[in-house]
């Protein structure tokens, strides 16, 4: 047998032992290399091989272990090694220049005539370093590429080098003749700029190396290209070069980033670089390590990058104005980093049942006029400027241009029977609206003509002659007729209790409000917007299968459920865009979305939908004779595992006693009281009282024949006669609401979205979430209030509208990482605050004092500032994710 090894290896021959009874597979001709199991030559008969004199390992892991701290040690020694060539780099360099006539460094070698005793350069500034790929230059190339001269590059060319040769720290040349233009644009740190003319020949000396067969394809040790380094220094004819002579476009380095994101990390410096590589054709929805797009880490720099870091912001401090600019200018170049606006003025015809009505069509008009924008059918653009509660036309894209939702859309989500009512009812209230037109044009036809006359024969009566003021049109109580119609079984409220109006225009202006939600659902899986907000009415959340749900009181305002259609389409199987497997449907409203839960429920395929609702919940105990009060719609207290359906209530504020008393129970039970200290007197007292009972006990057992005394000893298990424990004590658990021990108020809802929300999505893993926002959470709007009959309401929620600005950032945030940030916000509730009542004049001859009781206080309407700001701040959080200005 022939044994080769290592010079330092010493072999001991392995002999077989004279027992073993191990087969020789070549018949005894030698010659070949046979394996052996070591085990079964026996536990001592056998000799091991020695490496570097210790005994080789006898068993695969310790095999296995040996090869992997081998491959540890040796990668820690050759990054000591790279370190110790980048730190003598210089000096090679310097050898290297003198015969090339060209500088290692433009900013350490002495000017000339200087002077050539090998005088030291004054170091370079700390706040101004050159940039990583012109430090370490080794060849007479590489010298002449970091120098910029482009006459000694192409001598170094024509003279056969090495133009793909790495420097001491593994950058290509074409990477250090990419990053020339950072000595121009402000250096690698933002200072001032160079006067070397180095940066001005980046793009001759990068034509120059390509043209001498430089691998285009090439990667520094973090992976970046040379378009990476070219798009840092932000001269977009050089990345125009790179790119025309084949370099990867949407290439990603380590961290995940590709050239977009490092133009937009350089802030102002990378915006015509940007605007290059978006013209080019880049991505823009290109994720990183940390789940960034390029357009959410504007101006962040590179000292996160650099440090080995994922490329997320890591605290690092922004220039606001710096970074501002630089989103703009991509959000111009692409409009796919837009947050799409979607409403129409056919949202504006369902009409409320009077002026009071808190669901009216002046929320919308409200909403859209704080954004800047003008609720029309043109979809008009928001204003220019940066104001409060206006937004850019490069931040947002305004639209009207959708369909109605169509019927085989809205069968997913309500039954026949239901979707047939609604149609009878809105054709024949059109019906009767087209006859009232037509008999007010008929008999205004005469008064006019009897006008023109009288005025030309000079008498007064064109003013007494007026034609009458058109009748308003029809508005019915939407939730009887339901009831009627479709649950004869259930007892019909009465017309003037019903919240819920219908008119002529409420069936299309609800087609539309679910249409507008696909039509979102489309362009947000496509990729052709960012996220969605449609600001539509009427809402949704409440309407379930039927409309009205079976043990519910109102219709809540809602006639189609807006986000259950939009989710089945984005589940159904569309050719012209990308299958979404699973959708979250999430709830921030402060009403449970009872309707929405149910459809969730009834689906057939309930294991791609998720539903989540943070919501208030207050209902009574039963009471004999008393009032039995529920916040609306008084469901949602429990969560359904088997459909995925999450509930968090949340106490309202009204509970506070109740809530603190909860806690203060749960976090300190009171303790039983301990058991008396045992005497030999008190001992005696004690037995004797027990024989004392025990024959009491015997004699009543005789005459009662059912035996309870047996029956409660069996039943503990202890047989008759023997001594009985001592009683429980009294239960230390506390008798309020499970969800009463998560507080009141803001703290309870952020804690729910923190602890509750963004873990379940974060595990459901969506391709697309749909949100049901509704602002009637806010501090002092009246959809969280409890309403008392002396006029008086009680604060349920106390949110502030950057809370929802928070609320989008976290779920933008989750959904950047498991569905590329697919976000789809439908307007629900939020109707506005009660402002104060207003007093009347004071009577002629009063002393202008106020008057003693209330009778004459004139009431006015909600005031819908409040649910303007709030959505005013929910679109920033859609619009601006990542805001580092953003308050936690």
């Amino acid at each position: 047998r022939v044994l080769t090894a290592r010079a330092e290896e010493t072999v001991v021959p392995l002999a077989p032992p004279a027992s073993s009874s191990v087969p020789d597979p070549l018949g005894g001709l030698g010659g070949g290399l046979r394996i052996a199991n070591p085990d079964s030559f026996g536990p001592s008969s056998h000799r091991r091989r020695f490496l570097n004199g210790q005994a080789s390992p006898s068993t695969p892991w310790d095999g296995q272990m040996e090869a992997l701290v081998s491959q540890v040690k040796g990668s820690q020694g050759a990054a000591a090694g790279q370190e110790g060539r980048a730190e003598n780099g210089n000096g090679a360099a310097a050898t290297a220049n003198g015969s090339a006539g060209a500088r290692a460094d433009p900013a350490s070698v002495p000017p000339d005539g200087a002077g050539e005793g090998g005088t030291a350069a004054p170091p370079l500034p700390e706040q101004n370093p050159l940039p990583l790929p012109l430090r370490n230059p080794r060849s007479a190339l590489q010298a002449a590429v970091c120098g910029g001269s482009l006459p000694d590059v192409a001598r170094a060319c024509a003279g056969l080098h090495e133009v793909n040769e790495r420097d001491g720290a593994g950058y290509h040349p074409l990477h250090s003749a990419a990053a020339l233009g950072m000595l121009e644009n402000g250096g690698a740190g933002g200072g001032p700029a160079k006067e070397n003319g180095a940066a001005s020949s980046a793009a001759g000396i990068c034509d120059a190396l390509i043209s001498g067969g430089a691998d285009v394809m090439c990667r520094d040790p973090s992976g970046n290209t040379p378009v990476h380094w070219a798009a840092r220094s932000g001269s977009s004819d050089l990345v125009v070069l790179l790119l025309s002579r084949s370099c990867p476009l949407d290439a990603q380095n380590d961290a995940g980033e590709t050239a977009l994101h490092w133009a937009m990390r350089a802030g102002r410096r990378g915006e015509g670089a940007a605007r290059a590589l978006v013209e080019s054709g880049a991505r823009v929805n290109v994720f990183n390590r940390s789940s960034r797009r390029p357009l959410d880490v504007a101006s962040e720099g590179f000292g996160s990058v650099e440090s080995g870091g994922n490329g997320g912001a890591g605290g690092v401090k922004v220039d606001e104005s710096d970074r501002r600019s630089a989103r703009w200018n991509l959000m111009e170049a692409s409009p796919q980093c837009r947050t799409l606006v979607l409403h129409h003025e056919e949202c504006l015809g369902h009409l409320a049942k009077d002026d009071e009505a808190w669901e009216a069509p002046e929320r919308i008009q409200s909403v859209m006029s704080a954004m800047g924008m003008e609720a029309t059918s043109s979809g008009g653009a928001p204003s220019g400027g940066d104001g409060a509660g206006r937004f850019r036309p490069c931040e947002v894209t305004v639209s009207s241009d959708f369909e109605r939702a169509t019927l085989e859309l809205l069968s997913r989500v309500h039954s026949a029977e239901y979707l047939s009512f609604i149609n009878d009812l809105s054709k024949d209230l059109e019906r009767k609206r087209k006859l009232e037109l037509a008999g007010q044009g008929s008999s205004e036809k005469p008064a006019a003509a009897e006008g023109s006359a009288e005025d030309e024969a000079g008498g007064d009566g064109g003013e007494a002659s007026a034609a009458e003021p058109a009748k308003a049109p029809t508005v019915l109580p939407f939730t009887p007729m339901v009831q009627r119609k479709i649950m004869p079984q259930a007892k019909p409220r009465e017309d003037g209790h019903s919240d819920t109006a219908f008119s002529a225009g409420s069936l299309k202006a609800a087609r539309r409000a679910a249409g507008a939600v696909q039509h979102a659902v489309d362009c947000v899986l496509v990729g052709r917007n960012r996220n969605a907000f449609c600001v539509v009415r009427p809402p949704g959340h409440h309407a379930g299968i039927n409309g009205l749900l079976s043990d519910a009181e109102s219709c809540g305002f809602c006639l189609f459920n807006n986000v259950a259609a939009g989710a089945m389409h984005a589940l159904s199987d569309e050719k012209n865009r990308p299958r979404c497997e699973r959708c979250a449907i999430v709830d921030v409203d402060a009403h449970h979305g009872n309707g929405t839960e149910e459809i969730v429920r009834k689906c057939q395929d309930s294991e791609r939908l998720l539903f989540f609702s943070v919501h208030l919940y207050d209902h009574d105990r039963p009471k004999k004779g008393a009032f039995q009060y529920k916040f609306f719609p008084g469901t949602g207290s429990e969560d359904d595992v088997a459909h995925n359906v999450i509930n968090v209530p949340i106490a309202p504020m009204w509970r506070e006693r109740e809530v603190v008393r909860g806690i203060s129970q749960a976090s300190n039970p009171p303790v039983p009281p301990a058991e008396p200290r045992q005497t030999r007197q008190r001992s005696r007292k004690a037995n004797g009282a027990e024989s004392g009972d025990q024959q009491s006990a015997a004699s009543r057992s005789g005459s009662n024949s059912s035996g309870t005394t047996e029956s409660s000893s069996s039943a503990d298990g202890a047989a008759p006669g023997a001594a009985q424990p001592a009683s429980a004590p009294p239960s230390t658990a506390p008798q309020c609401p499970p969800h009463y021990l998560s507080g009141t108020g803001r703290l309870a809802y952020r804690r729910a979205i923190q602890h509750r929300l963004l873990p379940a999505l974060r595990a459901f893993n969506p391709d697309l979430i749909i949100l049901s926002t509704g602002f009637d959470a806010a501090g002092g709007d009246v959809g969280n209030a409890r309403h008392y009959t002396n006029g008086t309401q009680a604060v349920g929620l106390d949110l502030e509208p950057r809370d929802f600005a928070w609320t989008a950032r976290k779920i933008c945030e989750v959904a950047d990482i498991c569905c590329d940030g697919r976000v789809v916000s439908v307007l629900e509730g939020g109707y506005g605050r009660t402002p104060p009542a207003v007093p009347p004049p004071p009577l002629v001859g009063d002393s202008g004092g106020a008057a003693d009781s209330d009778a004459g206080v004139t009431p006015r309407g909600l005031d819908r500032s409040l649910i303007s700001d709030c959505a005013v701040e929910h679109l920033r959080g859609l619009v601006d994710p990542y805001s580092p200005s953003e308050s936690e």
